[in-house]
Formats: C-alpha cells, structure tokens, sequence
C-alpha cells in the first residue's frame, strides 16, 4: 500500500495541470481548529504559534526547540505537514495552498481580502502576498511556525528562504553552491535542517553529465551549512535522525536502484552499513526507525514484519504471514505501525490495520481506509494520510480514525 501511496506523490510531479487557482483564502489566526499538543510536544499549540508569529532574523535563535528524540522524514514531495492541515506548493504558478485536516477545505494560503496574489521572480523583489512563495521553481517545507522553501536559479546555485506564516516577513536565510531538493526527504531537528544537495558533475573529455548527491546540514540560525556525506552518485531516498545518529536510506544507480541502509555518527561523520545492498537483495528490508538502537524491517520472502537491532542482537517478530496471507507494511513510525493483510484464497478481502506497538492493540480499520483512502500514516502529527482526487495528499487524525473503528 506504501508503495502505491508514494508512486502516486511521485506523479504529483507530472499532474501540476490539476492545481488551478482558487478564490478561498486562509487565516491563521481565525481558521486553526485542531490545536491539541501529542504526548511528545511535537504538535505546536495555539499558543506555541502565537509566540512564533512575530519571529525575525533577530529574535529567531531564541524560538528553537526540541520536539522528540526521533526526526522522521517528510515525504509528500509537494506537500508539506502542519498543525494547520496540508501545506500545498502549487507546481504551476509556485503559490502556497493549505488543505484543513480532516476533510476541510482547500485555500490558498492567505488572509488578505480581495487579494490577487501576485507572483514574482526573485529578481523582482519579494511578492506582496506570502501564498506566493516566488515565481522561480520554489520547493516549500514547514517547521515550527515557518515555510521554509528552495529556490534553484541554476544547475550550480540555489537560495533558501524562511517566511513567518502569520506576518508573511520572509528573509534570505542561505546561498547554496549546488541544487537544493528540499521536498525529496527534509529532517528539522532544533535549529537544523538536513536535506539532499545536488550538484552536476561533467567529464572534461566526454561531455557526460552525471548528477553528484549530498546530504546538507543547514543551520536555521544564520545559513551556515555542513556537508554530512561525500559525493556519490547513489541517491538518498529517506533520512531520519535519532541524537547523534543520522538513518540513512539509499539507492545504488549503478545496480539497479539496490538500496542500503547506513548509519552516520554526526560528530565523527563514520558511516556503517546496517543493511548492505546484498542483504537488502535476499529480502531483509529496512522500513523505518523504531528507537534509537534498532529500526522496523519487512522480509519480502516470509512477509514477516519486525524489529531488529542495528546490530542484530534482538529481533522482535510483530507479524508472521503464512501460505496464501501476506502482511504488508505502510507506514511504522516510532510505537505505530499501520499494515495492510492479503489473502490469496477465498472469498477473504484485504484489509487494513493499526498496531499501537507498545500495547500490542491492533484495530482493524479497514472501513475507515476505504472510506477515507488511507494508505499511510505519519507520526510527526500522528495522522493517516490519503489522497484526494487531485492528486494531494490528506491528513486526518487518528483519534478521528480510530473512534469511529472502533465505533463499526
């Protein structure tokens, strides 16, 4: 079901024909409706936006914090999460939509009555309205009150801003020597941003253009920036960040696409490889991080779904298929894991479930999933996700989901 959830963001790419204007607006300060703070703080209260609403380049050092030991990677491509809803960064005209959680409706992200929203190249100065993100080909990602977006003006160059979301105010936070692809996977983690830089690599002789990928590590106070791995034509497809450990999942070009899953200490910057490309080949599979010390694996020959230390000391089964039934997972982050389970015989029906991992309670809530198009979960705001007719991804909270499963 993962599987089929991020084929289809990956075809956002290619339906930008889909997102057309619309006369709605959005304001931050009358339509938020879902303020409840997660156990783990990483949802924002109504308050916790207020004292982020009027951040500057002077006072924003001072509004940094620590949601949780685990930084999960956003995935959405042209879509962005929030305690808002679902930020949306149009791809044909670079503005800024936001769909309410839970079924609510789709605006563009503005308060401003009557506005136009006039876009701009960056040359042209900044736009007067904040849905317009620049009229160049702009990226948006959000964390702690802001949208942070890329701007790439060439194969060697790119600009990242920041922009408040209540006043608007946005500044020029870093100029990068290379491509900034911040929607493939971007990690916030206090002060830091982590996100894939790319640069175009070309043979002297033979005119070959190869892209050349790096993991960048961006500081939200002044731009300054590191670079966590050396150039490699592999690309990274996730990265999640537990303390001092950075996951890092990713593609070999030169096999076929074979992944690997690696660990990088971030204050020696000495990988290890957990996963290697030839046990990844025979089924062993990496999912997602469990804890700081071990990480969710699906084996694609016995459909068993698991969790496995890094250093494969302990092994936790949580589910064994058998001849006909398969389990598959979707999306596990931290103690959740949400699955569907086929059938090869019968009359059976697939059917899709939710396993608090901690408990063991699993809830079947396949009704729900039909009815809404769940196919993923995600624990930064602990919400299912799905996607509309257009092509956008959805969130809609678990106590929603779950309450009315269990309602059925």
């Amino acid at each position: 079901a993962m599987k089929k959830f991020l084929s289809a963001i990956y075809i956002m790419v290619f339906v930008v024909s889909l997102w057309g204007c619309n006369d709605g607006s959005f304001n931050p300060n009358e339509d938020v409706k879902w303020t409840t703070a997660l156990e783990d703080n990483r949802l924002l209260s109504t308050e916790a936006i207020e004292e982020t609403s009027s951040v500057t380049a002077e006072t924003a050092e001072d509004t940094f914090e620590y949601y949780s030991d685990i930084r999960y990677t956003e995935r959405y491509m042209w879509a962005t999460l929030s305690e808002y809803g679902v930020f949306v960064n149009r791809t044909d005209d670079n503005l800024l939509d936001i769909l309410i959680r839970d079924g609510g409706e789709k605006a563009v992200f503005c308060d401003v009555p009557g506005c136009k929203h006039p876009n701009v190249p960056v040359a042209a100065g900044t736009p007067e309205c904040k849905a317009a993100l620049y009229k160049n080909f702009a990226k948006a990602c959000y964390y702690n009150g802001r949208i942070y977006f890329a701007v790439n003006d060439s194969m060697s160059q790119s600009r990242i801003y920041e922009m408040d979301i209540k006043s608007g105010t946005r500044r020029l936070l870093a100029k990068m020597p290379f491509m900034s692809h911040m929607p493939y996977f971007t990690v916030f983690n206090e002060d830091k941003m982590y996100y894939m830089g790319v640069s175009v690599w070309e043979d002297e002789i033979t005119g070959e253009k190869k892209d050349i990928y790096r993991i960048i590590e961006c500081s939200l106070r002044d731009g300054s920036y590191r670079l966590l791995t050396e150039e490699t034509e592999d690309l990274f497809s996730e990265v999640h960040l537990t303390g001092d450990r950075l996951w890092v999942k990713r593609a070999d070009k030169s096999d076929n696409g074979r992944f690997c899953l690696e660990i990088i200490d971030m204050n020696t910057l000495e990988s290890e490889v957990v996963i290697s490309k030839d046990e990844w080949r025979l089924g062993g599979s990496y999912i997602d991080v469990y804890d700081e010390d071990s990480y969710y694996y699906w084996d694609k020959v016995t459909y068993k779904i698991g969790i496995k230390n890094i250093d494969g000391t302990t092994e936790k089964i949580l589910l064994q298929g058998a001849e006909g039934e398969t389990f598959v997972p979707a999306d596990p982050s931290g103690d959740k894991l949400f699955y569907t389970r086929n059938y090869d015989f019968g009359d059976n029906k697939a059917g899709a479930y939710f396993m608090d991992v901690s408990t063991g309670e699993v809830i079947n809530i396949t009704e729900e999933a039909e009815k809404y198009g769940i196919e993923g979960y995600d624990r930064h705001y602990d919400v299912f996700l799905s996607l509309n007719e257009d092509v956008e991804v959805e969130m809609w909270s678990r106590e929603k989901i779950l309450e009315e499963a269990r309602a059925d």
